[in-house]
């Protein structure tokens, strides 16, 4: 097949097909694997929740990852084997003092984070800067996006990021509520906001990441 009839084939025009329901429901799988406490198998998990999430993500676009991609991009990252490694060390703790405490928590958030993040900027990736026209992703290209999402991830935690401000917030004419009210409202809504500032802040920090680096495929 010639470069042009490629260019002119359906299944390279990468159109948006976000499937936000999908990609909180693998999260929330991640979560669980790196809740396992036993060695070994969190990391495992995870490496399958990440490379199914990848492919989807993939096919929605029209494009394919080879082997070796899946295997680049499928692969925790660093601050994930250091979960896994947190959750063996709590689960030996639980064994022989009885005790678990703030360890339980880190790895399951760790890995979650860890999907979520790669789902949401592998798409953002597809969709607004891979100009390739080639169907299949190979694992040179694979491997560098995911090492731009895993430096987007530790720039989104950190408090140094700048997010630009956002447009189209509204204040109401009059306040008519009391101040219960508002201090309930104003929880609620915090706890609403969570994951839109978190996205806000992944695709800031990835941005930031491809500014500096770019990827080129």
């Amino acid at each position: 097949m010639s470069e042009s009839s490629r260019a002119a084939s359906p299944a390279l025009t990468r159109v948006s097909r976000a499937a936000p329901g999908r990609l909180s429901v693998m999260a929330l799988l991640g979560l669980v694997a790196g809740a396992v406490p036993m060695p070994i198998i969190p990391g495992a998990a995870l490496r399958r929740v990440r490379g199914a999430l990848a492919h989807d993500i993939a096919a929605r676009h029209g494009l394919s990852l080879t082997e070796e991609a899946r295997k680049e991009i499928s692969e925790p990252s660093r601050a994930a084997r250091s979960g896994a490694l947190l959750a063996t060390v709590a689960f030996f703790a639980r064994r022989t003092l009885r005790r678990f405490g703030v360890l339980g928590i880190v790895p399951p958030i760790s890995a979650w984070l860890e999907v979520y993040a790669l789902g949401l900027l592998f798409d953002r990736y597809l969709e607004r800067v891979r100009s390739s026209q080639t169907v299949r992703i190979h694992g040179a290209e694979a491997k560098l996006v995911r090492k731009a999402i895993d430096s987007a991830l530790s720039r989104a935690l950190s408090p140094k990021l700048e997010l630009k401000p956002r447009h189209g917030d509204v204040e109401p004419a009059e306040e008519l509520r009391t101040f219960s009210t508002r201090v309930i409202d104003g929880v609620l809504l915090a706890a609403a906001a969570v994951p839109g500032h978190l996205q806000r802040r992944l695709e800031t920090a990835f941005d930031d990441v491809l500014d500096e680096e770019p990827v080129h495929a």
